[in-house]
């Protein structure tokens, strides 16, 4: 996977270095088995009976030593309609390590397995890419298709046309030397184009080019059911399928991605060819992608954070959330000081009652240092 240079947004996913890191850890995750040993539910949805849904999505992963659940509300307004975070936690010592903005988990996610993806199916020598559809995952879309391929023709249709133009800007501003219009048409957009990227709420088939040549590959990112997608049954019967995985894919989507590929048979080849197939990476989405990705932005706040953070173990290891002996030292210093504080203030504790309080001394100490260093993060 080659980096086509470093870009500024916002965000958090603004730079393709992110977009790339996360999408090889993705890679190596998959190659490596971690992905497959992770422990990853099928999302749970409660309705409060007025049309608001809440969604509970679990992972763990031994391999990186962590447990993350994204929690979100869907509304239908007014102003945000999905709200979310996603809490990460320790395996090794159940301490939790960060709280992350769950639209910056998402946002990186989706920039991410785009690039890896696309990588993937789409021809070496892309150079065009269709957008349909305006907003955030639409920006998410240029950022990961443009990161693996030297994308030098943009194409936007949208509903509305407004947006559409402040997306085309913000496009030029990341690449003055690109060509970018925006298009009257989903089928003008996708005329001839090599990539396609379809980000919209739509329930019915975009009306896109009839006729794709059979190198295009399509990234189809948007509202899914199971009888309901952005492309047409027919392009998806005749396409090689793509899916982060089967089950979870024939389940929320339809039967028609059971024969789809997975993206650890993607990456590791090990599947039938896709040279002369069009290809559609039809996503619905997987919380192990979601924990790879918080690994990235843990391991990387570990690193800027003057308090920093637990270690994240690498995939493919199975080592704990920690180096050798840190848990116990932070423990002993947290204990010391304790005990140092109580001296000082002629403070007799009870032997009775000393575990209990001592346990919420270090709880204390912890979530203290937490919200230290989530105040000078980026997060």
């Amino acid at each position: 996977m080659t980096p086509h240079g470093k870009m500024t947004g916002h965000g958090g996913t603004g730079d393709r270095t992110d977009v790339l890191a996360v999408a090889a850890l993705m890679r190596r995750s998959l190659r490596g088995g971690a992905v497959r040993r992770m422990a990853v539910p099928l999302r749970e949805v409660v309705e409060d009976g007025h049309g608001t849904r809440f969604l509970s999505m679990p992972a763990v992963s031994a391999d990186l030593g962590l447990c993350v659940n994204k929690t979100a509300t869907i509304t239908d307004g007014p102003g945000p309609t999905v709200t979310s975070v996603v809490p990460v936690f320790s395996t090794a010592t159940g301490d939790l390590l960060d709280v992350l903005d769950g639209a910056l988990v998402t946002d990186l996610k989706c920039a991410a397995v785009t690039a890896l993806v696309t990588d993937c199916c789409a021809a070496p020598d892309a150079t065009s890419l269709a957008i349909i559809g305006s907003g955030v995952q639409a920006w998410q879309q240029y950022l990961g298709v443009s990161a693996v391929r030297p994308i030098t023709d943009v194409r936007i249709h949208s509903r509305t046309a407004a947006h559409a133009d402040v997306l085309c800007a913000r496009v030029r501003r990341a690449d003055p030397s690109a060509r970018v219009r925006v298009c009257a048409s989903a089928r003008e957009a996708t005329e001839g184009a090599d990539v396609i990227s379809t980000a919209t709420t739509s329930v019915r088939p975009l009306p896109i080019a009839a006729r794709l040549a059979p190198h295009v590959h399509i990234n189809c990112m948007g509202a899914h059911t199971t009888d309901s997608r952005e492309v047409s049954r027919t392009l998806m019967e005749r396409a090689a399928l793509v899916v982060e995985d089967i089950e979870i894919a024939v389940a929320e989507a339809g039967e028609i991605h059971r024969g789809a590929i997975d993206l650890e048979s993607l990456v590791s080849g090990d599947h039938t060819g896709l040279p002369g197939r069009t290809t559609v990476f039809s996503s619905t989405g997987h919380a192990s992608l979601d924990l790879i990705t918080c690994a990235h932005l843990v391991t990387r706040q570990a690193s800027t954070t003057p308090k920093g953070r637990p270690y994240v173990a690498q995939p493919g290891t199975q080592e704990s959330a920690g180096p050798p002996g840190a848990r116990e030292a932070q423990l002993a210093a947290a204990d010391r000081e304790f005990t140092d504080t109580l001296a000082r203030r002629d403070i007799v504790m009870p032997p009775d009652l000393a575990p209990g309080v001592l346990a919420g001394a270090r709880s204390l100490r912890a979530m203290s240092e937490l919200l230290r260093a989530v105040e000078v993060s980026d997060v």
